[in-house]
């Protein structure tokens, strides 16, 4: 089964089981490794909307949004999840790369050094 063939039975599969959190995240996962970038995010969204606080989904969006160069919104989607105590490391990476895609490249590495340490 080619690339192509696989992503359409996957997107065939989540438009019968929309709810099924486990195949969005598959979907989206695999449409970001394939440089879906726009159907990987709206599936990172959708699936968000299942399991809205998902630190690996934000990742997953905020990822996407960042290899569009949407920098703002890969940091608007992180946001409420860095504000929280013990989110893990990979939010912060992103965050910085978010920051130096900005320009911010002082809270870059203010980030990158608060993900790390």
């Amino acid at each position: 089964m080619s690339d192509d063939a696989g992503l359409q039975a996957l997107r065939e599969a989540a438009r019968l089981s929309p709810d099924n959190l486990p195949l969005r995240r598959h979907l989206a996962g695999q449409l970001l490794a394939g440089g879906y970038l726009a159907d990987a995010e709206a599936e990172f969204r959708a699936a968000l909307a299942l399991a809205p606080r998902d630190a690996e989904l934000t990742a997953g969006l905020a990822e996407a949004f960042i290899r569009q160069s949407a920098h703002g919104s890969a940091l608007a989607a992180l946001e409420p999840l860095l504000d929280t105590p013990g989110h893990p490391p990979v939010l912060g990476v992103l965050a910085a790369r978010a920051l130096l895609g900005e320009g911010d490249q002082a809270q870059a590495a203010r980030r990158y050094q608060e993900a790390v340490s």
